[in-house]
């Protein structure tokens, strides 16, 4: 196992206004697939033998649960950002869908969003998330802990003073 953690990416802005955003991000510290599920049918186990009375596997699930629940716990992600400054000539405005697909299980998160600037350091931004992947995958799981507007969704509102 490889402990290197690297970041590439690119960004690319054409002559509409258009920025790309595309990253690579390899985390050698991270779990592979098989690691991942090995983890999560040990924990399904466990929650099986402790509703049966058998608390200690249960137990033990816990103390692997801080690794495997951090943010970047499996290998390799992918990242890209699409955001277009000012469409149809509406200043300050900057519509956004930015996606993480975990490249180790498949798992993909979708985040349309809307920006609206019009005072300088003043913006109100709705955004918008939809998590694809079985019930195993690395982010529906991250997204399960969220509180959800649909069955694969989280909306956000902020509005607020940046800077």
């Amino acid at each position: 196992m490889s402990t290197m953690v690297v970041r590439a990416g690119l960004r690319y802005l054409n002559s509409y206004d258009t920025t790309f955003i595309f990253e690579y991000y390899r985390n050698g510290l991270g779990y592979s697939q098989t690691e991942t599920t090995e983890y999560y049918s040990f924990v399904e186990d466990a929650l099986a033998a402790y509703q049966t009375g058998n608390k200690l596997p249960l137990m033990k699930s816990r103390k692997y649960s801080q690794a495997y629940s951090s943010q970047n716990a499996m290998e390799d992600y992918l990242y890209l950002r699409i955001v277009q400054k000012d469409p149809f000539d509406i200043l300050y405005f900057s519509p956004a869908l930015t996606t993480i697909a975990n490249l180790d299980d498949g798992s993909l998160s979708l985040s349309p969003e809307l920006l609206y600037a019009p005072v300088t350091n003043w913006e109100f931004r709705l955004k918008s998330w939809f998590f694809l992947g079985g019930r195993r995958h690395r982010i529906r799981r991250e997204a399960e802990r969220l509180p959800r507007r649909g069955p694969d969704s989280l909306l956000f509102l902020a509005m607020g003073r940046v800077g």
